[in-house]
């Protein structure tokens, strides 16, 4: 009786893994999130080099895209989770 109890109180392991990427996801745009405050930064503080300022331009657009991406995939993962 006690097994057939703990079997339904177990989670289903798609539902184990979406918590576990909800968790990394929520990581991962952390970092993008500060990845992008720097670029900015970078690129505010070398306004005066052209070269320098589209470099950072483009790598705050690439964390930017990231960062997007893994708001998509949070989305899904809270979907899987609930």
């Amino acid at each position: 009786m006690e097994l057939e109890q703990e079997k339904q109180e177990q989670k289903p392991l798609e539902k184990i893994w979406a918590e576990i990427a909800c968790e990394a996801e929520r990581e991962s745009i952390n970092y993008y999130a500060k990845e992008m405050a720097y670029w900015q930064q970078c690129e505010r503080e070398n306004k005066h080099n052209e070269t320098l300022s589209q470099w950072y331009k483009y790598f705050y657009t690439v964390a930017k895209i990231e960062l997007e991406a893994a708001n998509e995939r949070l989305k899904e993962y809270r979907k899987s989770a609930s």
